[in-house]
């Protein structure tokens, strides 16, 4: 176990001859988070998107091959930069592409929006190249601009060579990058919806068979607040997985990849999310974490106007201190050096300024107070 947040609260005085705050003693409470789960994963990553927080990884920034996780990057470019009510002819290289796909015959025509359900539900590698051809002109100008959406998402790890994500050389990226695009494709509605959508049906073929289009992600439907995002294997990538999950007011990410058990590894680790990881109270509204001190012996509540909560992160010390800002004080609250919540003090009315010289003589006693 993992020994974090365990500190009690230290207010120290404001450097100001207007305000003093005594400290009062008041505890802040202490957790304890388990160490993540053995999962067979080789590269992992666990995010707390409410939070903006790593809750924990391990070689997140491994390069590696990520298989049909690409198609993230392939729908979220069509969607960006497409109309998705276009009608998109189906070449004879993007129907005879060849492993996952939902039998697109050539020269049949849907929309652009019908291709995009069919690669994010189903995992077409069809429709990838489909999308492809159509938005970027061939698959080598669409992969251009994969490219070149990655560099401006800070994917620093990653390098496309195709939108299916068949293996192929220079085609990789990490677990980190892959929550990049995740958090980024996510935030759009249409690609959000067909994340999470389990069943969904293309037109019919040229037989008139009605083509029906089955989620390839399992966690939907089984794995409570399941919202997506997207599989992926080939023999190269090993199982590859981004999963998210919302419950309460949370939704956590969970990126793996070189598995043996996908879902398994990211149900296991979105349950460490949920489970271990919790708010805590770093400060609360209408307590009374010290007095405010004008003068010896004129002292009011200090009294915190609302509340801070803090999601423990492990081996970071939390610490709540006193500041002034633009005249105003406040309790700062923070995990090891980074500000995660500020709340003004609630006071009686500042006194008019005293003179400088009165100024000087009440910070040494109240320092001397101490």
């Amino acid at each position: 176990m993992r020994r974090i947040l365990a500190t009690a609260l230290t207010l120290l005085f404001v450097a100001s001859p207007a305000l003093a705050v005594v400290p009062t003693g008041v505890p802040v409470g202490a957790a304890a988070v388990p160490d993540p789960p053995e999962v067979s994963a080789e590269a992992w990553i666990l995010y707390d998107a409410t939070y903006g927080l790593v809750l924990a990884e391990r070689g997140a920034d491994e390069v590696r091959s990520i298989a049909s996780t690409t198609k993230m990057m392939t729908a979220i470019l069509a969607i960006e930069r497409g109309d998705l009510d276009e009608e998109v002819r189906v070449s004879s290289a993007a129907a005879g592409v060849g492993e996952s796909e939902v039998g697109l015959e050539p020269g049949e025509v849907l929309t652009l929006r019908q291709l995009i359900t069919a690669l994010i539900i189903r995992s077409a590698n069809d429709a990838s190249v489909a999308v492809a051809e159509h938005i970027g002109g061939s698959v080598g100008g669409f992969v251009a601009m994969m490219n070149e959406r990655a560099a401006e998402l800070g994917m620093s790890n990653s390098s496309f060579a195709n939108p299916h994500g068949l293996d192929a050389p220079n085609h990789h990226s990490s677990a980190r990058d892959l929550l990049l695009l995740a958090l980024h494709a996510m935030q759009d509605p249409l690609f959000a919806e067909l994340a999470r959508t389990r069943r969904a049906v293309l037109p019919e073929n040229g037989e008139g068979r009605i083509r029906p289009v089955i989620a390839t992600n399992r966690l939907l439907g089984t794995y409570e607040g399941a919202i997506g995002v997207k599989t992926g294997y080939t023999d190269g990538a090993g199982l590859t997985l981004v999963a998210a999950a919302h419950r309460g007011d949370r939704t956590i990410f969970a990126v793996v990849l070189g598995s043996e058990d996908h879902f398994g590894d990211a149900a296991a680790l979105l349950d460490h999310g949920f489970r271990d990881y919790r708010l805590y109270s770093a400060i609360s509204a209408g307590v009374q974490y010290g007095v405010r001190r004008v003068t010896e012996g004129d002292d009011s509540p200090a009294v915190a106007v609302a509340d801070v909560d803090v999601l423990a992160e492990p081996d970071l010390e939390l610490t709540v201190l006193p500041e002034l800002r633009d005249g105003v004080p406040v309790l700062v609250a923070r995990l090891g050096r980074e500000e995660v919540g500020t709340t003004e003090v609630a006071t009686s009315p500042l006194p008019e300024l005293p003179t400088l010289l009165e100024a000087v003589r009440w910070l040494l006693d109240g320092r001397a107070s101490r």
